[in-house]
C-alpha cells in the first residue's frame, strides 16, 4: 500500500480513526457525526473493499504512528464493514487481519471478541461495526433505506416492487446473474434516489436530504457506536 495516498491525513491530529469501506460511507457516517460531535477530531478513511483492509491498517497505524500506543492523542479505532451475505463471517474476517498484524508487529491492535463493542489495549480502544445492523445480511445501503422520510413510503415501496421484478427476471433468465445481496440492495437505493432526484433535477445530495431522515431511531445502534 503506497502511503501517499493518505498523505492528506495528518496522523498528529488523530484522536479517533473510523475506517469505511467506501467514499460513500465517508460521506454518510461524516454527516451521522457532525449531528452530535467535532468533526474535526475523526478521521475518516475509506479502506475501499475488504480486501485492502489490512493493508490499508498497517499502512496508516504501523506505518504512520510507528510507537501507536505511545501517541498522545488517538483514542479509538473504529472499523464499518458491510454485512453482505453473513454478518459473523464478515467480522471474523476482520479478527484475522487483525491477528495478522498483531504476529507481524510488537505494538498491538486490540481485538474485541464481539460486534458492536470496543476492547483496549494500553489507551487505545477497537470496536467492530456489521452494516445494517451486526445481524442481518445487507450493506449501508440496507441501513440508509430504514431512514426514508415516511412522506416517501409510497415511493420506496414502488421503487422495491420494481427491484423485486428486476431481480426476478434476471434470475430467471440469466443462469450467469450473481449478484449479491448487497449489490441488489444497492440497486434499490439508486432507484429510490433517483425517484426523488426528479424533482431536484437529479441533484443526488438534495435528493439524499430530502429522501432520508438523518433522525430516525434506525440509526441510533450505530450512532452510539460512533459516539
Amino acid at each position: 500500500m503506497d502511503n501517499s495516498t493518505y498523505s492528506d491525513i495528518n496522523p498528529a491530529k488523530w484522536q479517533k480513526v473510523i475506517l469505511v469501506e467506501g467514499t460513500h460511507d465517508k460521506k454518510f457516517v461524516s454527516k451521522i457525526i457532525s449531528k452530535f460531535d467535532d468533526l474535526q477530531a475523526y478521521s475518516i478513511v475509506p479502506y475501499n473493499g475488504i480486501d485492502n483492509l489490512e493493508k490499508v491498517l498497517d499502512s496508516l497505524v504501523y506505518s504512520q504512528i510507528p510507537d501507536f500506543q505511545a501517541h498522545t492523542l488517538l483514542e479509538k479505532i473504529y472499523i464499518t464493514i458491510d454485512a453482505d451475505n453473513n454478518a459473523g463471517a464478515a467480522f471474523s474476517k476482520i479478527l484475522q487481519y487483525l491477528l495478522n498484524l498483531n504476529t507481524k508487529h510488537a505494538n498491538q491492535l486490540p481485538t474485541p471478541t464481539t460486534m458492536n463493542t470496543f476492547e483496549k489495549v494500553g489507551k487505545i480502544a477497537l470496536g467492530i461495526y456489521v452494516i445494517p445492523n451486526n445481524n442481518s445480511n445487507g450493506c449501508l445501503e440496507s441501513l440508509i433505506l430504514e431512514t426514508v422520510n415516511s412522506q416517501y413510503q409510497p415511493i420506496l415501496n414502488i421503487t422495491n416492487e420494481c427491484a423485486k421484478q428486476v431481480i426476478t427476471y434476471h434470475t430467471e433468465n440469466d443462469k450467469e446473474y450473481k449478484a449479491t445481496f448487497s449489490q441488489e440492495e444497492k440497486m434499490k437505493h439508486r432507484l429510490y434516489v433517483d425517484s426523488i432526484g426528479v424533482k431536484h433535477n437529479h441533484t443526488y445530495d438534495k435528493a439524499t436530504e430530502d429522501g432520508f431522515n438523518l433522525n430516525s431511531d434506525a440509526l441510533q445502534n450505530f450512532i452510539n457506536f460512533l459516539k
